[in-house]
């Protein structure tokens, strides 16, 4: 079968061409992540038909380089499906994960939750103090919290939330006063151990800066309306 005067191994081995430089150009403008499924199958693919094309004009050299591209990838493919799907979470993990970290690689979530631990702490604890710099930063899976200034509580915090997220990465002090209202269950994960797992630019910082900014307008909307019926008890 012939083509545009192509034949039918010549025109694989075109196709080989296209998919090797395509995939290759999208991992270099950001389209394709070089630890993603389809990077490596498009790869493999290529090889595919780049070998085809070697029927035709056999070259021992450049076969052995597709059979091993080949090899690579499918070994690669089985890897990424064994890491991402093969992975255990507990309920508490499965909690965190959905409610902060909707959607990311299962391997970068059990990072990141291989970095703190979950532990119990009683009621009446300070876990934050105004005007210093946060140590770590909190996840609320049981249990509530109270944010305070001057001894006044101005928010709270229950199961879902986030505690000390507002200063976590800048190192700037906290801005107010975490107190346990009542025994919580909750993710702790150090402040610099948290740099290490999500440094600037990775997709787990960016997630967490996400969810951190969404946080953040939930709770100013909520002071708006405790000041906005403050005003009203007041008149």
């Amino acid at each position: 079968m012939q083509l545009y005067g192509f034949d039918a191994y010549q025109i694989a081995g075109l196709f080989g061409v296209a998919f090797y430089l395509g995939s290759y150009a999208a991992l270099q403008t950001g389209i394709l992540k070089g630890s993603g499924y389809l990077y490596t199958a498009v790869n493999g693919t290529a090889a595919t038909f780049v070998l085809i094309s070697l029927l035709r004009d056999f070259n021992l050299s450049s076969a052995l380089i597709q059979i091993s591209w080949i090899v690579l990838s499918i070994f690669g493919l089985t890897r990424l499906y064994i890491v991402k799907n093969a992975l255990r979470f507990t309920d508490k993990e499965r909690f965190l994960i959905s409610k902060k970290l909707p959607g990311l690689d299962n391997d970068i979530a059990k990072k990141f939750l291989k970095s703190g631990e979950w532990i119990d702490i009683e009621s009446d604890s300070i876990l934050i103090q105004h005007n210093e710099p946060i140590s770590c930063l909190y996840f609320l899976h049981e249990g509530r919290a109270a944010i305070m200034r001057n001894n006044i509580e101005i928010s709270t915090c229950e199961k879902g939330d986030f505690l000390g997220e507002v200063t976590c990465f800048d190192g700037k002090p906290a801005t107010g006063t975490v107190k346990t209202t009542e025994k919580v269950s909750c993710f702790r994960i150090p402040i610099e151990r948290l740099k290490e797992v999500a440094p600037a630019g990775s997709v787990l910082r960016q997630r967490l800066e996400e969810s951190i900014a969404f946080d953040l307008r939930v709770k100013l909307s909520d002071l708006s309306h405790r000041f906005e019926e403050g005003l009203a008890v007041s008149s």
